[in-house]
């Protein structure tokens, strides 16, 4: 199913992140022009190359997907599709890393932990929307498509893992820069530090201004200080940060 959700794969380049034993990895195979397998464990990786010692299409590489340059592996005007079952400890920096290549990126389908992925699909007004859904939905347009119990993988974990899909907004949309500004995404933590309580006083703490100059602050980008942090809209949030910037320029 997670090699369905990537579409059409006959003509495509296929990324596939921490392989394990290859369960995806056959079946990539089958579907696409060509697989690239990224693999941080020697061992694990020197296993999957002789499993595949046969298969024309595929190309190893050992590396850390929390900080591999995946530019290095593809020719510069090509994209790819990404794939993994990402380990619950390192998906959201993995996730972050293909992002900041995503002029590479066609669409990623990549599996979390149930309540990880929650708070990337959440929407303003919802309680769980968090700095992790601005700064993902920033980046890219994200699609839950279905869950997966424990039983179904070896060893078994104690959580419920989901299955979303990304797909990198267009090049020339204002959020895709915005997101990679020096601050940013501090900024977006901070409005979040305190998110039960409201505005005012969130960003009071997560600035380090007094509550009247955050009160100011909220004022000045037309929002009601008395909201709480998840009621924002991205827009809102592109906003207050453009006040911010005034000020503290």
């Amino acid at each position: 199913m997670m090699v369905d959700a990537l579409g059409v794969l006959s003509d495509a380049t296929v990324i596939e992140i921490g392989p394990g034993k290859g369960a995806l990895t056959s079946l990539l195979c089958e579907r696409a022009r060509e697989v690239i397998v990224v693999e941080k464990d020697q061992a694990m990786l020197d296993a999957l190359k002789s499993a595949f010692s046969h298969t024309k299409n595929i190309k190893f590489y050992a590396g850390d997907a929390t900080h591999f340059d995946f530019s290095l592996v593809l020719q510069a005007h090509e994209k790819a599709f990404f794939i993994s079952n990402l380990p619950f400890y390192a998906g959201t920096a993995i996730l972050f890393n293909v992002l900041r290549y995503d002029k590479h990126c066609l669409r990623a389908v990549f599996s979390f932990q149930r309540e990880v992925a929650a708070r990337m699909c959440a929407s303003p007004g919802e309680r769980s929307f968090c700095a992790l859904a601005v700064l993902v939905q920033m980046r890219a347009t994200v699609e839950p498509l279905f869950t997966i119990p424990p039983g179904a993988f070896h060893p078994k974990p104690k959580v419920w893992t989901s299955v979303l899909r990304f797909t990198p907004l267009e090049e020339g949309h204002e959020w895709r820069a915005l997101a990679l500004t020096e601050g940013f995404e501090n900024f977006v933590h901070a409005i979040f530090r305190a998110g039960r309580k409201t505005l005012g006083n969130s960003l009071s703490l997560g600035l380090g201004i007094t509550k009247g100059d955050a009160v100011s602050l909220l004022e000045s980008a037309s929002i009601d200080p008395t909201l709480r942090a998840s009621k924002l809209s991205i827009q809102d949030i592109v906003r207050l940060w453009q006040a911010w910037k005034k000020v503290s320029s």
